[in-house]
C-alpha cells in the first residue's frame, strides 16, 4: 500500500513547481545546495520524483531560494493548470 502511494506522488508536478522557482531566481542546484545545506542530489532527486524530502527540507529549499510557501503553492497551482491543459493523445483506431 505504502509503494502505491508513493508511485502516486512522484506524478505530481510539485518539484516542477520547486524547480520553476529556483530557474526564476537564476541560481543553479549548486547554488541552491550551498545556501540550504541540502546535497544537490537529493534536490535533483526531490524535483524529479525519485525523493520524497521532508517539510523541513523543503522549507528549507524556499528559504534559500527566497520564496515563501505561499509562493510555491502558487507556482504549483500553475503546474497542476498547465498538466490539465495538456491535451491528451486520442487512441488509436482498429482497422
Amino acid at each position: 500500500m505504502k509503494k502505491a502511494a508513493h508511485n502516486k506522488l512522484k506524478n505530481t508536478p510539485w518539484g516542477r513547481a520547486l524547480e520553476s522557482l529556483r530557474e526564476e531566481t537564476g541560481l543553479t542546484r549548486a547554488d541552491v545546495s550551498r545556501r540550504t545545506g541540502v546535497l544537490k542530489d537529493q534536490y535533483y532527486r526531490a524535483c524529479k520524483g525519485k525523493f520524497g524530502p521532508s517539510v523541513m527540507v523543503v522549507d528549507r529549499w524556499l528559504h534559500g531560494l527566497g520564496y515563501t510557501w505561499d509562493d510555491w503553492a502558487q507556482a504549483f497551482e500553475g503546474e497542476v493548470d498547465r498538466k490539465l491543459a495538456t491535451p491528451k493523445r486520442e487512441p488509436r483506431r482498429a482497422r
